[in-house]
């Protein structure tokens, strides 16, 4: 640790990290360590996103209700939380992780069934 600490220019380290009060519970002291450095890293989240093009919908024809295709045409990461339901297509659905979805990306999604009985499309996309 002192090795990367040292690799820092002292005068940039001391404004980039520091420490709040420290907690104590039976005998063990923990000391949150806070940046003082804006986020470099950009998110919406997925209703505000879902308007610009960014789309969630069947991996196929057919469905697989564990999964979703996501679809990022953005330039924008994309945030879409654990519990967030999506409503439409052949089954309402819950996403089952978190995940920041880079600009351009197309993949599956893990997902679980937020409806039971209904198989069939009441839209083709989903939303929010």
């Amino acid at each position: 640790m002192e090795a990367m600490l040292a690799e820092e220019p002292p005068s940039v380290l001391p404004l980039m990290l520091r420490t709040s009060a420290a907690q104590v519970h039976r005998g063990v002291t923990i000391v949150p360590i806070l940046s003082g450095a804006l986020p470099r890293e950009r998110y919406i989240t997925l209703a505000e996103a879902l308007p610009f093009g960014y789309r969630v919908s069947e991996v196929d024809a057919s469905g697989h209700v564990p999964e979703l295709l996501i679809q990022n045409p953005l330039n924008r990461q994309v945030l879409l939380r654990d519990g967030e339901e999506v409503v439409g297509a052949k089954r309402n659905r819950m996403l089952e992780a978190t995940i920041l979805v880079v600009a351009g990306l197309t993949q599956k999604f893990p997902v679980a069934c937020a409806e039971a009985g209904r198989w069939h499309r009441t839209s083709a996309d989903y939303r929010n």
